[in-house]
């Protein structure tokens, strides 16, 4: 026999999302979009930075020049490793199933709790999707750590305050 719970969970779920005019499909292409425009940020910046070494070069020496090339230089490492993040980042959000069910909390899962909603996917901070906000986060933060393994009706304390689970979709 089927418990109650187990047939109410999604029910409740299905019609949080529908109250809420969102689909777990929104918030992963929200998230998506959000990664792939930091990318093309990111790309920019670096074509920028060596256009500018480039001119650099032909235009200058000495001293003054070496320092601004290395600054330039560090500039360009930052900058790469923080796309290779966000190209990671992009990966990681390619391999999440937007149709899988949860029944606690995981991978993938989008989490109402008592204080919004939660989405445990990459740290990419909030996302507005349609009418509501929606936080996206990478499972091994901080709250991540806590709302993992969960289900509907448990709670968690985090920062000095306590989120009960209202729904895993």
């Amino acid at each position: 026999m089927v418990s109650k719970s187990r047939i109410v969970s999604p029910i409740l779920s299905f019609l949080c999302l529908i109250l809420t005019n969102m689909t777990k499909q929104d918030i992963l292409q929200g998230a998506l979009q959000k990664v792939v425009s930091r990318m093309g940020e990111l790309t920019l910046l670096l074509d920028e930075l060596h256009q500018s070494m480039e001119n650099d070069t032909k235009s200058s020496a000495g001293d003054k020049h070496e320092t601004a090339r290395a600054m330039a230089q560090l500039e360009q490492e930052k900058l790469s490793k923080q796309l290779q993040e966000f190209v990671q980042m992009k990966s990681i959000l390619h391999q999440i199933n937007p149709s899988k069910e949860h029944i606690q909390v995981g991978m993938g899962s989008l989490v109402q709790t008592s204080e919004g909603w939660y989405f445990l996917s990459v740290g990419l901070g909030q996302l507005t999707v349609g009418d509501t906000n929606v936080f996206a986060l990478n499972p091994q933060a901080p709250i991540g750590q806590k709302l993992i393994g969960k289900r509907v009706g448990e709670e968690v304390e985090f920062g000095g305050r306590r989120l009960k689970i209202n729904s895993i979709i």
